[in-house]
């Protein structure tokens, strides 16, 4: 039996990160030695599972895992230590060589020593693994957004298939600040259990004129439904139900007695801030950046973060994007360097689309195209004056925020006070 290494002497990533690598080496070589000295030397995973008397499942994760060059890659696709033992099992009934077996079972049991006594568990074991490799770690972080979705989709309720947030920035007619559309969608939204609901928003009721949304009309904002772009939802009719909170209003969307399917329903909203964001800045301002940040509000498959601007909004900026925990502190400002703390290590990017809104399709929102077509027609702005951006996230963290932020050009004169 192999030695077991005590925590402290695999606390360091490096030691443990060796030993991971030592353990994967043994297993691969055992385990090919084996596979070798099969009757027939199966080369796929059929051939494996039918010569051994194993299923699919497990022969295909152990040639996978065999198939790799780095020893960490091997260990992150190997099957765990009991299904490694069945396998033993019934490769020893069809008469493989004893000392193969016993080199394959050391290996095996150097390797739950591993997980159990290193790492803790094996969705420990994978972290680590993850943390070295970049490939291993889309595979990591995949899984496990998936199994927050799936958990948060039954605790909250209330699930989408596909969520989008698109910012449009324009300068404004009074030339000093950039107007703002801001539209949401929440596509395949339904409820998965009876009596949830879900916040559909904010709307500022202050006096104050910067943060005063209007529809794309130009008009105030009053009845709740005014944010509702119709012509691009569908499903059964909406529900809202409006709360006051201090000056701010909160919509939630309730779903009657529908549940499941029966209850899908697309859902796009759109504000307009004439005032929005300021154009420039004076060499001494203390916020250099501007940013738009849009909080993960539902659980969703699939996010879509776009970024779009005209010709004359921030040009040569380099966009930066972060994902943060929104934690005590709320929506993270991009110039608080603070929220770095906040910050999740999830392999998330920026991605460049182009000039002009055709760019912009995406095959998750099938109307999209049509959708900024729709915006620029009513405020009368030219579809080809803009570039843009894109975040796209699988399963996004419910409960994070997605930032995007950019530097603001330095004015010549005097800037106007943020």
């Amino acid at each position: 039996m192999p030695q077991v290494v005590q925590d402290d002497e695999v606390s360091s990533h490096p030691a443990i990160t060796e030993r991971i690598a030592a353990a994967g080496r043994e297993l691969a070589s055992s385990f090919a030695d084996l596979v070798q000295s099969t009757p027939g030397r199966p080369l796929t995973p059929q051939d494996l599972a039918r010569a051994v008397g194993v299923n699919k499942d497990l022969a295909h994760r152990l040639m996978s895992a065999l198939r790799k060059r780095d020893p960490l890659a091997t260990v992150y696709l190997m099957p765990g230590p009991e299904p490694l033992r069945r396998f033993l099992i019934a490769i020893g009934k069809k008469g493989a060589r004893a000392e193969h077996i016993h080199r394959a079972e050391v290996a095996v049991c150097s390797f739950d020593s591993l997980i159990k006594n290193a790492a803790g568990d094996r969705s420990g074991l994978d972290a680590i693994i993850s943390a070295s490799l970049p490939d291993m770690r889309a595979r990591f972080e995949s899984t496990a957004k998936q199994l927050v979705f799936r958990g948060m989709r039954q605790l909250k309720g209330v699930a989408a298939d596909v969520t989008f947030f698109t910012a449009i920035l324009h300068p404004s007619l009074a030339g000093q600040r950039h107007a703002l559309v801001m539209l949401r969608g929440y596509l395949g939204l339904h409820r998965v259990r009876p009596g949830a609901t879900f916040k559909m928003g904010v709307v500022s009721g202050g006096n104050d004129p910067i943060a005063k949304p209007f529809t794309l009309a130009r008009e105030p904002i009053g009845d709740p439904r005014g944010v509702l772009l119709t012509a691009f939802c569908s499903g059964p009719p909406v529900e809202l139900h409006v709360h006051t909170k201090a000056q701010d209003l909160v919509y939630a969307l309730c779903w009657g007695d529908s549940v499941g399917r029966n209850s899908v329903r697309d859902l796009v909203m759109a504000e307009l801030r004439p005032d929005a964001m300021r154009q420039h800045r004076s060499s001494e301002d203390p916020r250099p950046k501007a940013g738009l940040t849009n909080a993960i509000a539902v659980p969703t498959r699939r996010y879509i973060f776009d970024l779009i601007l005209h010709a004359e909004a921030y040009p040569g900026w380099a966009p930066t994007a972060r994902i943060l925990e929104t934690g005590e502190l709320g929506s993270a400002d991009p110039n608080d360097m603070t929220r770095d703390l906040d910050v999740l290590d999830v392999a998330e990017r920026v991605d460049p689309m182009g000039w002009g809104i055709e760019r912009f399709r995406a095959e998750e929102i099938p109307r999209y195209l049509e959708l900024l077509q729709y915006v620029c027609d009513n405020l009368h702005w030219d579809p080809q004056r803009f570039r843009g951006y894109r975040v796209r996230i699988e399963y996004p963290i419910f409960g994070s925020q997605v930032q995007v932020a950019f530097d603001v050009p330095v004015a010549s004169a005097p800037a106007e006070a943020t």
